[in-house]
């Protein structure tokens, strides 16, 4: 008997020494789960406030890049350094190389172009200067004609392509990013993608395909008609009138 009244004892006591023991418990559990919700906060609140330096960042970088190019006198070294340097991390630095990348490839073809607009060779072409050095065959200047006229036809094919959104957003789609930043980088920073159409520089690039044609179809009748020409006194001379209407013909077409 008194065996069994010592274990009833022992019973209840444990019990009691439990249900402290679990209320001890549940009070720590709540003391930890407090802490690890302030801990998720404080995280969740530095990602948020790191996210926006990093989109602070971008947008200052963007803006740069924007004043660069919108100048009168351009400095790609300049340009060329801020789209070489990467100002972000994680994420957002993908999203930052992956637009500089599609800006890169798109100035380098509009400046390829520029650079072919003002290039004083094409001026000098038809000049007594070019007649005397490179004529009668003209072998140099046809060769430098096709050249241009194949770049110059390139450029008609490939810029507009650059500035659809779709090829802007193939320097992207491939990275695995999360669709916050393919939004972002499709919605904000390609927003003003329309900035960089040019009608003026399309209408010049024209207006130089038709005078390199022009150019070219000049020298031919040259280079086709070799005894029937002389340079004299720094200019030209004809021995056949209808020639000489179809080579002042030609020239006023482009003057």
């Amino acid at each position: 008997m008194s065996f069994l009244i010592l274990k009833n004892k022992f019973t209840f006591s444990n019990f009691c020494f439990i249900i402290k023991l679990v209320m001890g418990m549940k009070k720590k559990l709540i003391i930890i789960i407090a802490i690890i919700l302030l801990f998720i906060a404080g995280l969740i609140g530095y990602m948020v406030l790191s996210d926006l330096k990093q989109e602070d960042k971008l947008d200052k970088e963007i803006e740069e890049i924007n004043n660069l190019m919108s100048s009168q006198e351009i400095d790609m070294d300049r340009v060329n350094a801020k789209l070489d340097q990467t100002v972000t991390s994680g994420d957002y630095a993908i999203l930052e190389r992956s637009m500089k990348s599609y800006l890169k490839d798109t100035f380098s073809t509009l400046f390829e172009i520029k650079d072919i607009l003002e290039n004083e060779k094409i001026s000098s072409l038809l000049t007594i200067e070019n007649y005397e050095e490179d004529g009668k065959d003209f072998v140099n200047s046809k060769r430098y004609i096709s050249d241009v006229l194949k770049k110059l036809e390139d450029y008609k094919q490939k810029y507009p392509e650059y500035l659809t959104k779709e090829k802007a957003m193939s320097y992207i789609s491939d990275k695995n990013l999360d669709s916050y930043y393919i939004d972002l980088y499709e919605d904000v920073y390609l927003k003003d993608m329309d900035t960089l159409k040019d009608d003026e520089l399309d209408k010049a690039v024209n207006d130089l395909i038709n005078i390199l044609n022009v150019s070219n179809d000049v020298l031919n009748l040259l280079s086709n008609n070799q005894s029937s020409w002389v340079i004299s006194n720094d200019k030209i001379i004809f021995n056949s009138s209808s020639l000489l209407d179809e080579y002042n013909s030609l020239l006023n077409s482009i003057s």
